[in-house]
């Protein structure tokens, strides 16, 4: 599936469709640039499933847990250096908690992923300002 987003707010409200489809036990991988719109996606997502107000990336503190239902885990290992870290701070026990669990930069966590059926979630910036490109696909 591919959106085309214009704004903050189309890409909101096109998460907040999205999570109308999810029922938990989903992994979901954020990937694209800094400032390509995964924490406004994530955002969307908390809106549609009943949180009250926007979360924030987890950057300082690698996981956020909110309330929603089903609930979520949202992770940001941007700042992980290596599997064993995940390991110290029990990903893999989130991972198999039936939350829904949104990570943004999973790239360190792919070999440790690899085993789970996926959902990817690339935003990528076109050249027109403020555009993106939004792809959704199962892995």
């Amino acid at each position: 599936m591919e959106f085309i987003s214009r704004s903050y707010e189309e890409t909101t409200r096109f998460a907040k469709e999205f999570a109308t489809t999810l029922k938990g036990n989903e992994l979901i991988l954020l990937e694209g640039d800094l400032g390509a719109g995964k924490t406004c996606f994530v955002n969307g997502i908390l809106s549609g499933l009943g949180f009250p107000s926007g979360g924030c990336s987890p950057t300082f503190t690698l996981v956020n847990e909110y309330p929603t239902t089903p609930p979520i885990n949202h992770f940001d290992l941007y700042r992980i250096g290596s599997e064993d870290e995940l390991y110290d701070m029990g990903f893999t026990e989130y991972l198999e908690s039936g939350k829904i669990n949104l990570i943004e930069w999973p790239q360190i966590a792919y070999a440790i992923l690899e085993s789970y059926p996926l959902i990817r979630i690339q935003i990528q910036h076109t050249e027109t300002e403020n555009e993106r490109i939004i792809t959704i696909e199962n892995l």
